[in-house]
């Protein structure tokens, strides 16, 4: 059994409520003795707790467990920010071979649309060349070493076209590529130009991209419909339709890269697009097709681009072999996984903290914590948020409890979540709301042994408000490590949690006695 470590902070709260008076200081300062000279005051579910204790915490196991959700939004969408509040899309290429996590194989589709500016061909003007221009935005993660990676772009042979694109999704290509290309990844130099992006100075910024030429027919297609201005370039959903866009499938990789497919207007050089060169009369134009959602030069219209990642996994002979989705799984070592992209989560099962709680009485809840430890260094999650789960391991709707003549009522959440507000962000209306435990700024944080100490994961309020619920048919039951949304959607990076995952809860009790 461990010793407690009780920090000044929650020993100040314990004794602020003492009156300042001299027989309850002396008492007082007899129970800093005692408290002191105890070997140990831990209470362990189990245990009888000392009864001249006031102030004291409990260890509760949360019995994680592994839940595939097999499919998240990976899609990217005008306007989306990261959590710094800078403009965030990626799509993402490569194959990595772990032996926790199994094979895992990043295919990103994309379309086009037509140009950010009004462009007036000479009707004389013929194609010289277009090229797809990808801007690698650093993020890598695999195999260590500089290595070489390859990839076959393939026509797309149905549109696309809408929201609603993700991990899981497909869509079919032709199976003759129309270019091959490749890129040489240094982790080492990916890492410093991350780095040097993070800094204040422009100056030492690095930009890589990719140039791949695509067929010149296509390239005659697009100039006629600019000379012609047709409805192809002031409809997009005549463009996407005749025009469907392009899968990039690795072949020879043995990491997962990421591309930024932002193009803004101005274009800059360190973007991505698709370039349309044509001449006439000897002189040579271009045209600058978007491959992310962008304003129709002509119609003022949105052109509503699609680019998403793909992602096919095969968890056969590794830690996770035998996991189906949407079922609580106990991989064989021990350990429990949260990655994006693949959509793992660890699942944290709150049944053990009602039933201690309510062996308690009068318990004043000063703080909690989250304490878990994540043993991987490369390619980890940098954040984490709580979700509440339901039932059917999906992500809890906040409204769906609200039926009134078996309507959702959208702007009501059930009883047991508008209690909560202060300590729930509710997710958004639509397809699939979800519910957010406030987290209390949460980070990897190395530490000595080189490995990754999660805490303060579980905001103290929302236990203290969970409290009253341990009897209710619907209390929050599970939560689960979630990636960050950025991390979860635009990467595949992991934590790798030990089996001491606990919520570890300090409470006080009164002691005084009626006789």
């Amino acid at each position: 059994m461990k010793r407690t470590i009780t920090t000044p902070n929650r020993f100040t709260t314990f004794i602020q409520s003492w009156p300042g008076n001299i027989p309850a200081s002396l008492l007082l300062l007899f129970l800093i003795i005692t408290f002191f000279s105890c070997k140990d005051d831990s209470a362990y579910i189990g245990l009888k707790k000392d009864p001249r204790l006031k102030a004291d915490y409990v260890d509760i196991p949360l019995y994680p467990s592994v839940v595939s959700l097999n499919t998240v939004l990976t899609q990217n969408i005008a306007g989306e920010q990261d959590a710094a509040g800078n403009t965030f899309a990626r799509t993402m290429v490569g194959k990595i071979n772990d032996p926790r996590f199994g094979k895992i194989s990043a295919t990103t589709y994309l379309n086009f649309s037509p140009p950010l500016s009004t462009v007036t061909p000479d009707p004389t003007s013929t194609a010289d060349s277009i090229v797809m221009e990808l801007a690698l935005d650093f993020y890598q993660v695999g195999a260590l070493g500089i290595t070489t990676q390859t990839f076959e772009v393939h026509e797309l042979l149905d549109t696309l076209n809408g929201l609603g694109y993700y991990s899981s999704s497909t869509v079919p290509y032709n199976p003759t590529p129309v270019a091959t290309a490749s890129v040489s990844i240094d982790p080492e130099f990916f890492t410093n130009s991350l780095l040097a992006r993070t800094d204040a100075d422009t100056s030492n910024d690095q930009s890589l991209k990719l140039k791949i030429r695509l067929p010149n027919s296509l390239g005659q297609g697009v100039l006629q419909e600019l000379i012609n201005t047709s409805n192809a370039i002031t409809d997009f959903t005549v463009f996407s339709g005749k025009y469907k866009g392009f899968a990039l499938v690795p072949t020879n990789c043995d990491k997962i890269f990421g591309i930024n497919p932002i193009i803004t207007a101005p274009y800059s050089y360190r973007q991505s697009r698709i370039v349309l060169y044509y001449s006439a009369a000897g002189i040579q134009s271009h045209a600058d097709l978007p491959i992310y959602p962008a304003i129709n030069s002509v119609t003022g219209l949105n052109s509503n681009v699609v680019t998403f990642t793909s992602f096919a996994t095969d968890r056969s002979g590794c830690s996770l072999s035998g996991i189906e989705p949407l079922k609580d799984f106990k991989p064989a070592d021990g350990y429990t996984y949260v990655q994006g992209g693949s959509a793992l989560i660890t699942k944290l099962d709150l049944r053990d903290f009602y039933k201690y709680v309510d062996t308690l009485k009068n318990v004043i809840i000063n703080s909690a914590e989250l304490i878990t430890n994540n043993t991987i260094s490369q390619g980890y999650i940098s954040s984490v948020s709580l979700r509440v789960l339901d039932s059917l391991n999906t992500f809890r709707n906040p409204y769906i409890d609200s039926l009134i003549n078996d309507v959702i009522q959208n702007n009501v959440p059930a009883y047991i979540f508008r209690k909560k507000l202060s300590t729930l962000s509710l997710g958004p209306v639509g397809t699939n709301p979800t519910i957010d435990v406030l987290m209390l700024g949460t980070s990897a944080v190395p530490v000595a042994t080189d490995t990754y100490q999660i805490t303060n994961a579980l905001a103290t309020e929302f236990i203290q408000k969970i409290v009253p619920d341990g009897h209710s048919p619907d209390r929050i039951k599970w939560l689960a490590i979630v990636p960050n949304d950025t991390e979860f959607r635009k990467s595949v990076n992991v934590l790798v949690l030990d089996p001491t995952t606990k919520l570890r809860v300090y409470y006080s009790q009164p002691i005084i006695k009626i006789r």
